[in-house]
């Protein structure tokens, strides 16, 4: 299977190693208690800044490459799974912080560790995904990055 990856992919994963390894060895200077809400809202936060970072890339390899563009590209109406699920999350995390719901959790470095390598494992597995509204469904497009999307009829 990692032979399957793309270059990129390769190069995403040992980031997330690198990210994970350096939040382990910093993870004693973060706070050891934080809100339910702040948890959340720091999980999917980390889930869309990954999305953004890895979506600034492939916008600037594509500047590179010139590629045409495809005029025969059919319109569909989607939205990319990651980005959707990232502000659905980010959105009830602010709800729950500011709200106050919830308790305070203790966390430490390898509560920091798991949060963060989960987040951006899930965040790399789902990252090929769109949720297609026509009929709903959830299906893979590794390239939805260039799908034309239009939302009248």
């Amino acid at each position: 299977m990692i032979l399957s990856l793309s270059k990129a992919e390769r190069a995403e994963l040992v980031l997330i190693t690198l990210v994970v390894g350096t939040v382990f060895f910093l993870g004693s200077s973060f706070p050891t208690s934080v809100s339910v809400g702040g948890l959340v809202l720091f999980a999917f936060a980390t889930l869309l800044t990954q999305s953004l970072v890895r979506d600034l890339y492939y916008l600037f390899a594509a500047r590179k490459k010139k590629k045409k563009p495809e005029a025969n590209k059919p319109a569909v109406r989607c939205m990319c799974a990651e980005s959707t699920v990232g502000f659905i999350g980010v959105i009830l995390g602010a709800l729950l912080l500011l709200a106050g719901i919830g308790s305070e959790v203790s966390v430490g470095r390898i509560s920091w560790t798991l949060v963060v390598s989960a987040t951006l494992i899930g965040c790399f597995l789902i990252k090929d995904f769109v949720i297609e509204t026509g009929p709903l469904r959830l299906r893979r497009d590794p390239d939805h990055i260039n799908i034309l999307v239009k939302w009248k009829k």
